[in-house]
């Protein structure tokens, strides 16, 4: 069992081969950012086929940060702001947003070296208080804060002078607003921009990374920068978190082009935060026979650029009474032309309103409507969505986010949950979830499973980049593209940094074990894929375990209805064959910030389903038929060996 895959905060390799790399980030950058969709890869095939990798800088909040396997060399020291900011002079300017590929319908880069791998600093033509540069804190309507709240400014002498400056923040927080990203030296002001600029409101290149930002303006200056995710960089392997849960949506998986790749593309709106909406009156009386228009009816949001903050705008829709739109309630706190469908599109938020179906798709389900794919009507044979959208292209489908729909009045049978179409309904089981699947192969004569469980829940994995540089810097590292899984497995869990009580993180989400027949994985290209629109029933559940917590599950695969003493254990389950699917889950806020200690075992003998916790977890619990103990202090080992704890469980016959 790969356990840096199932506890990367312990790993200074990443668990994954780059599949992809994003936002200018590349091979010989060290240290990158990975991220996998949740369900999408067994661990060794995440391992074998990749994931999609990102510079180390911009990460999202559950981006995975570590050295990249097809690195070799000696990792840059980056705390070293003098070595870090050397021969700044042979760097040639080259705007990083006319270059690129064939698949971007780019000519190639010609001067993309930067001036060494621990600066990492590129030249590109403009002024960095130019444009958007001088007002990019208008993120939201009425907004009075600072117009650069990620920006420093400093006297200097020279570009290398400046270039420290920008170096010294370089292991602080993402709450402290985080390392530099851009510097420049204009007279003998030294201007530098920290990574929250990302989620700055950058007009049309609002969520890009650096490479996509063509907004940039004033000729005759040059800035150094270096690159770096945007905001909305994998929008296609997110989810919108809880608020999905909360908000009653479905993700309308129906409409995709091959795994991660999302199909179809809702129809652009109304910009906002920059313009108000037009004079709208609500849609009962509104008595033109014309199609409706405005922020009644489609909206996009240039600074909204993550799928969460997308999803919580669709169900509140709170920046719109203040910008000239029209939000009315029912007695109920539901709004009357609610928010119905949303989507990250081109690195920016779009949402659909009820009104939009119906004029277009009058008597049919949202879902229905969003699938047809038909120039004819009834639908705006003007936007078919199915039709639309970032195709097979990776590199597109990075910024687009699947759609996202909710039915609001029942249409056809299908039903409708009120309650979720309230603003503030929130639900109390709290069960997004983040899964990474292991397959394990069942010896004929095995019937249960045994796991040793420690469990930390991180807020978020942004700041590990300066402590993995405090770590490993100047440490040699090999390439490991050419090595098998089998090689390396055993090499990544005899590195790994443990989980423990002691060493937990302070996040609320909490770690779960599922047992799952094989059935439960769907085939996408060359990964198996967790089919979660089928809400396959497990084998066993364990408790949910939070941060700090320990535990010892069980899961009994023998169909005990089928067990006597005359004749021993009963067959196994049904759907139970050569393998199963072990999901280890996080469960809270839908994001991938769970680090699981694990060891398990394969055992002969059968025994019945049930958990154990102790440490954090809670206090231990009776168990049958076998007494256990409960103990704060696990040692982990290989999936060889046997060693139980103790808790509470469920039994499926």
């Amino acid at each position: 069992m790969d356990e840096g895959y199932l506890n990367p905060g312990g790993s200074t390799r990443c668990p994954s081969r780059c599949r992809r790399y994003f936002a200018g980030a590349g091979p010989g950058d060290g240290t990158i950012c990975q991220k996998q969709a949740s369900g999408v890869g067994t661990a060794q095939q995440n391992f074998e086929l990749g994931v999609a990798c990102y510079p180390a800088y911009g990460c999202g909040r559950d981006m995975i940060t570590c050295v990249d396997q097809a690195f070799e060399g000696s990792l840059p020291d980056t705390s070293d702001a003098a070595a870090a900011c050397a021969d700044l002079a042979l760097v040639q300017p080259e705007d990083p947003w006319t270059c690129g590929t064939a698949e971007e319908n780019r000519p190639p880069c010609v001067n993309n070296t930067p001036n060494n791998n621990a600066g990492k600093w590129l030249k590109a033509n403009g002024n960095l208080a130019c444009g958007w540069g001088s007002t990019y804190g208008g993120v939201y309507p009425n907004y009075t804060g600072s117009p650069t709240p990620a920006t420093e400014y400093f006297q200097a002498s020279s570009d290398y002078e400046c270039c420290l400056k920008a170096m010294s923040f370089e292991n602080s927080s993402w709450e402290e607003g985080g390392a530099a990203l851009f510097f420049q030296l204009i007279g003998s002001t030294c201007r530098v921009d920290r990574e929250k600029i990302i989620y700055a409101n950058m007009d049309s290149s609002s969520g890009r990374s650096v490479k996509y930002q063509d907004t940039r303006c004033g000729s005759g200056e040059q800035f150094y920068y270096r690159h770096a995710a945007g905001a909305a960089d994998a929008a296609n392997l997110h989810t919108g978190g809880r608020c999905v849960v909360d908000g009653g949506f479905s993700r309308l998986s129906e409409l995709t082009s091959g795994t991660n790749l999302p199909g179809g593309e809702l129809p652009d709106g109304h910009e906002l935060p920059n313009h108000e909406c037009p004079d709208e009156v609500p849609s009962e009386d509104n008595a033109s026979t014309s199609p409706p228009s405005g922020c009644n009816v489609t909206v996009r949001f240039n600074t909204i650029n993550d799928a969460e903050e997308c999803c919580q705008m669709c169900r509140s829709m709170s920046w719109l009474p203040s910008v000239g739109g029209v939000v009315e309630m029912d007695e109920t706190n539901t709004p009357k032309n609610p928010c119905v469908a949303w989507q990250i599109v081109h690195g920016r938020c779009r949402i659909v309103r009820q009104e939009y179906f119906d004029y277009w798709n009058p008597g049919m389900t949202i879902k229905a409507s969003l699938t047809r794919d038909s120039f004819e009507a009834p639908g705006n044979t003007d936007w078919v969505v199915p039709r639309r959208g970032c195709g097979e292209s990776e590199e597109a489908c990075n910024y687009n986010s699947f759609i996202y729909y909710r039915q609001f009045r029942e249409v056809q049978g299908v039903a409708v949950d009120p309650s979720a179409l309230s603003a503030n309904s929130t639900n109390s089981s709290k069960n997004a979830l983040y899964r990474k699947v292991v397959s394990v192969n069942l010896p004929p004569n095995v019937e249960n499973l045994s796991f040793e469980l420690n469990v930390s829940a991180v807020t978020s994995r942004r700041d590990r980049r300066s402590q993995l540089i405090q770590d490993n810097a100047n440490q040699s590292f090999s390439n490991l593209t050419g090595a098998s899984f089998a090689d390396l497995v055993d090499v990544f869990n005899g590195n790994l940094t443990p989980v423990s009580e002691e060493t937990a993180g302070a996040g609320e989400d909490c770690g779960r074990i599922e047992v799952h027949a094989a059935t439960a994985m769907r085939q996408s290209g060359g990964y198996e894929i967790f089919d979660e629109e089928s809400s396959p029933e497990p084998i066993c559940v364990s408790e949910c375990v939070p941060s700090g917590g320990t535990a010892s599950f069980r899961c009994g695969l023998q169909n005990s209805t089928n067990s006597t003493p005359d004749a021993g254990p009963g067959r196994r389950l049904a759907g139970v064959s050569d393998n199963v699917v072990i999901s280890f889950t996080a469960i809270g806020s839908g994001y991938d910030t769970v680090n699981f200690g694990v060891g398990a075992s394969l055992n002969q003998a059968p025994f019945a389903t049930e958990t154990a916790t102790g440490g954090k977890g809670g206090e231990g619990g009776d168990t049958t038929p076998d007494p256990v103990s409960s103990s704060p202090d696990l040692s982990f080992h290989p999936i060889h060996v046997v060693s139980l704890l103790a808790v509470a469980y469920l039994q499926h016959s």
